[in-house]
């Protein structure tokens, strides 16, 4: 579905947003409906690890 097909009504908006897997690449794809209004901003405590890369996928 493309973002022109959704309606929307005035003051909400849709996020879509990708879980991915141990490598970074999309596995699942979300979509929801919300009110910008009502989000809360939510900062991480943790940095995030992310996943080694081995010298043999480094090279170009």
């Amino acid at each position: 579905m493309d973002f022109a097909d959704l309606i929307t009504y005035d003051g909400w908006l849709w996020l879509d947003a990708y879980q991915l897997d141990a490598k970074g690449e999309a596995v699942a794809r979300r979509e929801i409906f919300v009110q910008p209004a009502g989000l809360i901003v939510q900062r991480r405590t943790a940095p995030v690890e992310q996943p080694r890369r081995s010298r043999s996928n480094m090279r170009s």
